[in-house]
């Protein structure tokens, strides 16, 4: 894909949707003004710099080896949405379903979708080193499938990660009730 962007120098919109064997998405342009990538299969890894790409939308699976590199400042409204294995990250008995980074009038956000598997899986990767390579953000939304676990440190664990934090939202569905707790701070 790279090749194929090298040589459309006037492109500007450009959407990804549907193939197979791209691997990495990676997107260097000065041109580019808009990304839409609609791919549902694992991807490895999200390289893109683009100065004046304004919108920015992605939604697919996480490979095991997925890593993000994003450098377009001029991007107003960011959008993903990445589903991850999970085996990709964990924490404790915690592993990673969802992770979306966005931006509410509060500033950037990200939202996270964790569950407590009911077997025991090694993660490749910590939440730590998931949330590094994200920008800052100051609203933390959780959504919390606990299945009898406890989250305590699990939430302490990312508020140690994300010290910047202004508001915290926390959705917990104990999968044995049919009402989920949601907690907001």
């Amino acid at each position: 894909m790279d090749e194929l962007i090298q040589r459309c120098p006037r492109l500007r919109v450009l959407e990804v949707g549907n193939g197979w064997g791209l691997g990495k998405i990676r997107v260097h342009s000065p041109t580019i003004e808009e990304l839409v990538v609609d791919y549902p299969y694992d991807v490895c890894g999200i390289d893109i710099m683009a100065p004046v790409l304004r919108k920015f939308e992605v939604w697919t699976w996480m490979s095991l080896d997925f890593s993000v590199s994003f450098n377009a400042p001029m991007v107003e409204n960011p959008w993903w949405d990445i589903y991850c294995n999970l085996e990709n990250v964990g924490f404790d008995v915690w592993r990673l379903r969802r992770l979306s980074p966005g931006k509410e009038e509060s500033g950037n956000t990200l939202r996270l979708s964790i569950d407590a598997p009911f077997y025991a899986l090694d993660a490749a990767r910590n939440f730590s080193q998931e949330i590094a390579s994200l920008p800052k953000f100051f609203v933390l939304h959780l959504s919390l499938i606990t299945r009898g676990h406890i989250f305590g440190p699990l939430v302490l664990n990312l508020l140690g990660i994300c010290t910047v934090i202004q508001k915290l939202e926390v959705v917990i569905d104990k999968v044995t009730t049919s009402m989920p707790i949601k907690l907001s701070l």
